[in-house]
């Protein structure tokens, strides 16, 4: 898992395969979170930031519940899947 974080506030988390739900034409293997999309609070994108990093640091996966209506399928939340 790879993590990019974007000058406007968005912080995208890429992975190594493709989502064929995902209809960015960039990266069909990030997926975006940013405050004010899907739903997403400040303290929301942190919650799910901090989830994300955790649950990798274990070798854990998380499910992603994105928006596929837009081109940079931003999360709405996570699922850690045991």
């Amino acid at each position: 898992m790879g993590y990019r974080s974007l000058g406007d506030g968005r912080v995208v988390l890429q992975f190594d395969v493709d989502n064929s739900a995902c209809l960015d034409t960039n990266s069909s293997k990030g997926y975006y979170l940013a405050v004010g999309q899907n739903g997403i609070t400040a303290d929301g994108l942190k919650n799910i930031l901090a989830t994300a990093m955790l649950t990798y640091s274990q070798g854990k996966m998380l499910s992603f519940y994105f928006d596929s209506s837009t081109a940079y399928c931003y999360v709405g939340q996570v699922t850690l899947v045991d």
